[in-house]
């Protein structure tokens, strides 16, 4: 019996993800650290804009959080109440399933999301249409 319930554990744990709102300085203080990291490893990113976002009116950045750790980060721009536009999607080098659940995360929330702003990252533009297509396919 004890050895079903770790088991049980062990499952919810691997779908830990949650989305948070993370404070500017944490996500250009994160940002930086990956950007560090993918020149490290020659590893090609495309979040170079991140390095120093000018933070305006209606700007934040939400988090795909996995075990009290940040595998995800993307800079939102709020037009309404109900319409948020994604700007751009930065994650580590080692992690590129992150921005997949953070688009799901994104997704869950039932807002509004305008995709036209990420055309200048074409894998997580073309990952964010497949999931919406997915979504409305019965």
């Amino acid at each position: 019996m004890l050895r079903w319930i770790c088991v049980c554990c062990s499952v919810l744990a691997i779908n830990a993800w949650v989305l948070r709102p993370v404070s500017f300085i944490t996500a250009k203080t994160t940002v930086r650290l990956w950007q560090e990291l993918h020149v490290a490893t020659r590893t090609a990113h495309s979040f170079s804009e991140l390095l120093a976002p000018t933070q305006k009116t209606g700007d934040f950045f939400l988090g795909a959080v996995n075990h009290q750790e940040i595998r995800a980060l993307v800079l939102c721009h709020r037009e309404s109440i109900s319409s948020v536009s994604l700007v751009k999607v930065a994650n580590p080098p080692d992690h590129l399933n992150s921005p997949i659940q953070l688009l799901r995360l994104l997704q869950d929330t039932h807002v509004n999301i305008d995709y036209n702003l990420l055309k200048s990252q074409p894998i997580w533009y073309f990952e964010a249409l497949y999931m919406y297509t997915e979504r409305e396919v019965p």
